[in-house]
């Protein structure tokens, strides 16, 4: 390959695109034979002709009276241009310019190759350049295949600040570090002095449209009411308030003792025989924890007792049967609809099987279960026992992770979570009404 074509090819990989086919104007063209003067009154009659189409026969600029045209241009033109040079002339330069063509698409070929090879086969093209001369035929030398790798890694980068920025445009808002996040009196220090150069002042305008449920004429108060009840924390400013709210700070802030937890005397009554269910959080070093929910006739949800146990804190870690037969001590011989389990405890799931104890695995959305929470304890749809004393700890230490809030996502810190996990199984999975139309009890052995 020679240094020309080389040079093409490395700065079509640069700037990622094709390298453009040859063009030669009419002026040019006519210089070979010494008719360059006649260049205007040949562009004439081509433009007559009606032969400029933009595409093979184009003005280089649109003040530009000069002709250009590429070998298909040419060809066009060839009666036109035969009146201004021998035909045995116009055919060498024909044949010239059609090599300089062939070669274009040639390299063209090659980018196309390229663009269209893997990585590794890239790779594996790199190392077998470098050793041997067999691939400099084929056009493809290590420092062209090594462009190639390097502009992928470019683009790959600037994908993925790309892709930061659509991510985190939920929480941190991109345009607002860029423009609304200076201060006013920068802005206008800066329309100032672009006003005296007389330059654009580079600011961009932004249009800031915000809605909320007040706009939305078909809802009733009595609807909007409703809304306002289900919503608290970060959930209410985003769905209420419609603002670009970020996750922050202790996740369950609507959790309010003098309203959530009871004591057993004041709830015992009310519970119904038989609806009940556990709900489990797997742990072996970090902490296991079962929950007995009871529903009572008040439509309420009562937690009425729980188990807690870490292997880290105690010094001692416990095997599934263990934690069976704490289960099964723990109860009581309470009867219970099901057990929810945490859905990575297979090994557990399986003990508790094999004891005759009916199992779900607890659906385990954890964005949408905190959410659904968050609504029924603002709507007071569930309620603790004051004897669940870990549990009521975990809700005022449950908080969202602040580095997955930089990222643009809602993710709670892995720590002090294990009650809280069992919370959302038992709310997310059986009083969820999506979750329940879609169940079918039967499948479970229950009616």
């Amino acid at each position: 390959m020679d240094l020309e074509s080389k040079e093409l090819l490395l700065a079509a990989i640069k700037k990622g695109n094709r390298i453009q086919d040859p063009l030669m104007s009419v002026e040019k063209l006519l210089a070979y034979v010494g008719a360059e003067n006649y260049a205007p009154a040949c562009c004439n009659r081509i433009r007559f002709a009606g032969l400029v189409d933009e595409a093979h026969i184009m003005h280089a600029n649109p003040s530009e009276k000069n002709l250009h045209m590429d070998l298909q241009g040419i060809q066009k033109c060839r009666e036109i241009l035969n009146g201004y040079m021998e035909p045995e002339r116009f055919q060498q330069i024909y044949e010239y310019f059609e090599s300089s063509d062939n070669v274009t698409r040639a390299l063209n070929n090659i980018l196309f190759y390229l663009r269209n090879s893997s990585k590794k086969a890239l790779r594996k093209m790199y190392c077998e350049a470098s050793e041997t001369e067999a691939l400099k035929g084929k056009c493809y030398s290590p420092d062209i295949i090594l462009e190639e790798l390097k502009s992928r890694r470019l683009f790959r980068k600037e994908y993925l600040e790309i892709k930061m920025i659509l991510k985190t445009c939920f929480a941190t808002i991109w345009y607002y570090h860029q423009f609304k996040g200076l201060p006013s009196l920068v802005n206008e220090e800066i329309r100032q002095k672009a006003k005296d150069e007389n330059k654009p002042d580079g600011l961009k305008e932004l249009l800031y449209v915000h809605f909320t449920q007040e706009d939305n004429l078909s809802l009733s108060e009595e609807v909007k009411a409703r809304y306002r009840n289900n919503y608290s924390g970060v959930f209410y400013k985003r769905y209420i308030l419609g603002l670009w709210a970020m996750a922050e700070g202790i996740i369950y802030d609507m959790f309010d003792v003098d309203r959530h937890v009871k004591k057993v005397v004041d709830f015992a009554r009310l519970l119904i025989d038989g609806g009940r269910y556990v709900s489990i959080d797997y742990g072996t070093q970090n902490a296991m924890v079962f929950l007995l929910w009871n529903k009572g006739i008040d439509k309420k949800w009562y937690c009425t007792r729980e188990y807690y146990y870490s292997g880290r804190d105690k010094g001692k870690q416990k095997a599934d049967s263990q934690y069976a037969d704490d289960l099964e001590k723990w109860l009581e011989g309470t009867p219970v609809k099901a057990i929810i389990v945490d859905p990575s405890a297979a090994s557990f799931i399986t003990e508790l099987n094999n004891r005759g104890y009916k199992t779900m695995k607890a659906d385990n959305d954890v964005e949408d279960g905190i959410r659904l929470v968050s609504t029924l304890l603002n709507t007071e749809k569930i309620a603790f026992s004051q004897s669940c004393i870990n549990t009521i700890k975990e809700f005022a230490s449950y908080i969202w992770d602040p580095k997955a809030a930089d990222r643009g996502e809602d993710k709670p810190i892995k720590q002090h979570d294990h009650a809280m996990d069992a919370v959302r199984y038992f709310c997310y999975t059986i009083l969820n009404n999506k979750t329940i139309k879609i169940r079918s009890k039967s499948a479970y052995g229950f009616n």
